[in-house]
């Protein structure tokens, strides 16, 4: 699973899931909320200039470049859309591979 920090409590992190991938929101070591969504609905979002993904209790916002994560309506951190996008190409390539 792939992770960065948001803060010192709370990370984002993703791991593969077959054809999806999976987004999750951990705060104090322990799983807060998640989300799971294909390679191509996060490209196509990614491609935007602004944005938001999802409905519900998290939620990404794409802005300058910057991908806010939200939670149950709060901003809990911002991750650059170019790490974003990095993190979520090297996953697609693992889960490509490994499960074929």
């Amino acid at each position: 699973m792939k992770a960065i920090d948001l803060n010192e409590a709370t990370q984002f992190c993703m791991e593969p899931l077959g054809k999806q991938v999976r987004l999750v929101v951990m705060k104090n070591g322990a799983e807060w909320v998640c989300r799971k969504e294909s390679y191509q609905k996060l490209n196509r979002f990614l491609k935007a200039d602004t944005g938001r993904l999802f409905k519900g209790r998290l939620q990404l916002i794409l802005a300058d470049n910057k991908l806010i994560v939200e939670v149950k309506g709060s901003e809990v951190g911002t991750v650059s859309a170019d790490h974003f996008r990095q993190y979520l190409s090297e996953l697609k390539t693992f889960a490509t591979s490994y499960f074929v």
